[in-house]
């Protein structure tokens, strides 16, 4: 994941990496970008707002992804996963009937708030 944040910020888009986990002093830097500590809350915060939301493949066992949504406050979402939607099984069989990348809680909230303007397979 560190290297998609690398080739976003390269191409001149402005990023603000953040992870549940970094090392002690709050930045995480990595030999390509630095990732800020914070949670789904920091989407609520002035430096989040305006921005588009990018979940790459978010785990639907605690439900980040829906976290996340509920503090989000812009109207862009990039989604690197799974959707009931869009169709599934990009490393075989989904564990759900919603995949493995995002739970329901997510892509019901996600349905029911925002409309798909692109959808790729990926691989």
């Amino acid at each position: 994941m560190f290297c998609v944040r690398s080739l976003l910020q390269a191409a001149g888009v402005d990023v603000i990496p953040v992870d549940r986990e970094t090392c002690e002093d709050g930045a995480d830097e990595s030999p390509h970008t630095s990732v800020h500590k914070g949670s789904p809350k920091f989407l609520s915060t002035a430096a989040a707002a305006g921005r588009a939301l990018f979940l790459c493949y978010p785990d639907d066992s605690n439900s980040m992804a829906a976290k996340c949504l509920r503090h989000f406050q812009g109207d862009v979402i990039v989604h690197v996963g799974e959707l009931l939607t869009t169709g599934g099984g990009f490393c075989g069989p989904p564990q759900s009937s919603f995949g493995k990348t995002s739970g329901a809680d997510f892509q019901v909230a996600l349905a029911e708030d925002f409309h798909c303007l692109l959808s790729r397979r990926l691989g």
